[in-house]
């Protein structure tokens, strides 16, 4: 079991650096199915915002899963992988709200004592992009 787990592991440290080096949407879409851990996740959103963008991107069924394992995983996620989620969604302008947006406030406010000065800004900046108006957030 041991084995297994640490297979799984090593998995996403070579996702993480395959999609750390993506310079398209597709490289960074076609690693979805497989990420698992907050830090994958945070990166492939963040990394979104790397690269271009079309607008059929935030229609494709890999970004909308990507999205769903963001949502799913969300109470899993540190500071910096909360504001780089929301980074790479703010500079795609991500716009879809919901009950998502209310997790993401609840989160940060637990976390908040986590954040540095840099995960504030992003955070700020994100919501801004994204037109998200929460009173918990503000």
């Amino acid at each position: 079991q041991d084995a297994e787990y640490e297979e799984a592991r090593n998995r996403q440290k070579e996702l993480q650096e395959f999609i750390v080096a993506a310079e398209d949407v597709e490289t960074i879409l076609a690693t979805v199915r497989e990420l698992d851990g907050a830090i994958v996740i945070s990166t492939a959103l963040h990394r979104l915002g790397k690269v271009p963008v079309s607008a059929s991107t935030k229609q494709d069924p890999r970004f909308l899963a990507l999205l769903d394992l963001f949502k799913t995983r969300l109470p899993f996620f540190g500071s910096r992988q909360i504001a780089n989620s929301l980074h790479g969604l703010g500079a795609i302008n991500y716009r879809g709200g919901g009950a998502w947006a209310q997790m993401v406030c609840i989160q940060t406010q637990r976390r908040i004592h986590e954040f540095e000065p840099q995960h504030v800004s992003n955070t700020l900046w994100a919501c801004a992009r994204m037109q998200l108006q929460e009173p918990l957030m503000l």
